[in-house]
């Protein structure tokens, strides 16, 4: 009888420590928060949003009612708006629920705009809001059934601004670029509000998980096509070198058919190197250098280059192949580089200069590479973009044919990674999150 009662308690034990060991993704998918469908931009892609997602999840979220929408911003023809409904669709019929909250951001503000003048479109949209982004004089929707309608919008923002619009629930920020009107803490607490009854979030933050999964995406620049069977390679960096602690990868993946990789278990306060191998060997590998990671992200994303002779391509074709330089680019994922407000140092020289960096340029990313091959840094800017929006384009030298470490600073954060040869290793791409 002992025996039996001993094999009973071992029983109920296993069934608890299995059911306690369930993923999440073996779990029901809540349905007391209405799931959220975010989009990006020109030139943007879904991780615009990733620390809007990891705020969500900060705040009683489950991470399979938060999505980003990945779309073309600068392709011809492309049928937008239809793969937003498949998208959308798509959502609901995983998470059982009749609506989505909708958010767009600049050009992707137009795209969710114009998506909800239709109807049936507009009956899946519980609420919609619309930021750094002009086109809108009334809310959301058909004149007869307009749909709760938030704009967000900034003085700061020197790229697209709508101002308030009647009818609407309207919100200004206080000094934040085109970018930081939507990746903010205010417009995180805002948005939280308008989803939720007007109750305020518990936090701001990102809090932290114990376990830190990541998983991602392997995109194209610009297009943002999946990059299927890339290859992700992750080494643990040595944060004070910006070099691999060791030889193999602690850990590969191979990007599935729509560019999805992972997941990874990841190390607190540990930096990493992720490596974007695509699957033709004619194309070039990109090495991004990441923040430490303290919870859990599944908005990871990988640029690799985009196809020959597409609009994307032609930007990037400039970037030299040649193993006597490094060709590294800066990334600024939630803000852009303002002269006067932000300090950003590569190696040393000061690049959050006004030719650089002036507000109206709004400078997500920095290409960085000796463009006139004089093996000296001269600090110009070039190109297309040299007096334009979002990509700008620097004379500066960093030489390859010794191993040496690269420092980047911004705003009192510092980033370290190597300089690799560009011909045979690819770019170097430095994210601050």
């Amino acid at each position: 009888m002992k025996n039996l009662k001993f094999i009973f308690v071992l029983f109920v034990i296993s069934i608890s420590c299995k059911k306690e060991s369930k993923t999440i993704e073996e779990t029901p998918i809540p349905t007391d928060k209405v799931p959220i469908v975010m989009m990006h931009g020109v030139l943007a892609a879904g991780d615009t949003y990733e620390q809007q997602f990891l705020r969500f999840t900060s705040n009683g979220y489950d991470p399979r009612v938060v999505y980003v929408f990945d779309w073309n911003s600068i392709g011809l023809g492309a049928n937008n708006e239809v793969l937003l409904d498949k998208f959308i669709d798509d959502i609901l019929e995983k998470t059982g629920q009749t609506q989505v909250n909708l958010v767009g951001h600049s050009a992707g503000g137009g795209l969710g705009y114009g998506y909800c003048d239709n109807a049936s479109r507009a009956a899946k949209i519980a609420h919609y809001v619309h930021i750094g982004s002009g086109g809108i004089t009334k809310p959301a929707g058909p004149n007869a059934t307009p749909i709760p309608t938030m704009v967000i919008w900034s003085d700061g923002d020197k790229v697209a601004s709508s101002g308030n619009v009647e009818g609407c629930t309207n919100v200004e920020l206080i000094d934040k670029d085109h970018y930081q009107v939507a990746t903010s803490q205010e417009a995180f607490k805002e948005m939280y509000k308008f989803f939720n009854n007007n109750n305020e979030p518990t936090t701001l933050e990102i809090v932290g998980d114990e376990i830190i999964k990541l998983s991602g995406r392997v995109i194209t620049f610009g297009e943002n096509q999946a990059g299927a069977s890339a290859k992700v390679n992750i080494y643990e960096l040595d944060p004070n070198t910006g070099f691999r602690k060791q030889t193999n990868p602690d850990a590969s993946f191979v990007a599935d058919s729509k560019g999805n990789w992972g997941d990874f278990t990841a190390k607190p306060l540990t930096y990493y190197e992720f490596e974007a191998i695509p699957k033709n060997p004619t194309e070039r590998t990109i090495h991004y250098y990441r923040e430490p990671f303290k919870k859990s992200d599944k908005i990871v994303y990988l640029r690799i280059f985009p196809p020959k002779g597409s609009i994307a391509e032609g930007i990037l074709s400039g970037l030299p192949k040649d193993d006597e330089q490094s060709v590294n680019a800066f990334f600024g994922a939630n803000q852009a580089i303002v002269s006067g407000r932000d300090v950003f140092i590569a190696n040393g020289d000061t690049l959050s200069k006004p030719k650089f960096a002036q507000d109206t340029y709004t400078t997500i990313a920095m290409f960085l590479y000796d463009n006139n091959k004089n093996g000296a840094s001269d600090l110009n800017s070039f190109g297309a973009f040299a007096n334009s929006a979002f990509l700008k384009f620097v004379d500066f030298y960093v030489p390859a044919t010794t191993p040496q470490t690269n420092t980047f600073y911004l705003n009192g954060r510092v980033l370290k990674s190597r300089n690799w040869p560009s011909k045979t290793n690819g770019v170097s791409v430095i994210v601050f999150d």
